[in-house]
């Protein structure tokens, strides 16, 4: 499940910025992030984020389902 951005942005208050996609991560853990936060992020670029919008416009990228 794709969390909305709702619940990305409430993990990710408090982040220093710039910062990349593993600090990202680490502090949507640290928010207590649940999984599908975390797997979604774990999706994005591994590129420096700017701020949130840079992070926003990257979430907002479709992940492609895995074809069975």
């Amino acid at each position: 499940m794709i969390p909305d951005a709702a619940d990305l942005g409430r993990y990710l208050v408090g982040l220093d910025y710039p910062s990349d996609r593993g600090g990202v991560l680490e502090h949507a853990r640290l928010r207590g992030a649940d999984h599908d936060v975390l797997h979604y992020l774990e999706s994005l670029p591994n590129r420096t984020y700017e701020g949130p919008d840079s992070i926003r416009a990257a979430y907002l990228i479709p992940v492609t389902p895995a074809r069975w």
